[in-house]
């Protein structure tokens, strides 16, 4: 299962506790205090919520499962983001491509929807 979502405090407690509570790797980009505190918990020794805080841009803190056994926790850094070429008449294949290989026609979908529930 994998959960990416901006801000912890947007995950109900329960879902928090059994994430946190079954979680294997865990990769965190700089953040505010808040998600700081809860992340820290899971990555002490190594790092403190000011350390999540403070990383640089493209740096992260992150503790892996590795064969079953949790890593301690470490920093690495990122590449960064791709720069745009502005190549639109590329972007526009792309989307058509995109389009092409992985859209349904809506009639399509709605046909099995009316299938599952028996219209």
């Amino acid at each position: 299962m994998n959960i990416a979502h901006q801000y912890l405090y947007q995950l109900p407690d329960s879902i928090k506790h059994a994430v946190f509570g079954n979680v294997g790797t865990i990769i965190a980009f700089r953040t505010g205090s808040y998600d700081a505190k809860e992340l820290a918990e899971e990555m002490k020794p190594v790092f403190t919520s000011e350390d999540l805080e403070h990383l640089d841009n493209h740096h992260i803190s992150l503790r892996l499962l590795i064969d079953g056994k949790m890593s301690r926790a470490f920093s690495a850094i990122t590449l960064p983001p791709i720069e745009k070429n502005g190549d639109e008449a590329e972007r526009e294949t792309i989307v058509r491509v995109s389009r092409e290989r992985f859209t349904v026609p809506r009639d399509a979908i709605e046909e099995k929807i009316n299938k599952w529930f028996g219209k």
